[in-house]
């Protein structure tokens, strides 16, 4: 982005730069294109998601037995549910 002359802390910043409002201008859609641009130069969705997604498998490892015990317990109270409600299938 700083090649194109723009500024921003995050790239996620961008969209809200609060110069833009709801009407579209030409400094609106080079910033929008700089972005689109520098995001597939960089490949930041698919960094980002590999990123974010080993962060998530590592979190769910690491609290496998605590995730379990919810989906026992949310098992329950929708069969609980199913059955107050009449119904032989909680889903």
């Amino acid at each position: 982005m700083k090649a194109k002359g723009h500024d921003y802390a995050t790239p996620l910043d961008p969209p809200g730069d609060p110069r833009f409002t709801e009407r579209v201008t030409a400094q609106q859609i080079e910033t929008a294109s700089a972005d689109i641009a520098c995001k597939k130069k960089t490949n930041l969705v698919g960094v980002w998601f590999a990123v974010e997604s080993r962060y998530q498998k590592d979190l769910v490892a690491e609290n496998r037995s605590t995730l379990e015990k919810l989906r026992r317990t949310n098992q329950a109270q929708l069969a609980e549910a199913a059955r107050v409600a009449g119904r032989t299938n909680p889903r």
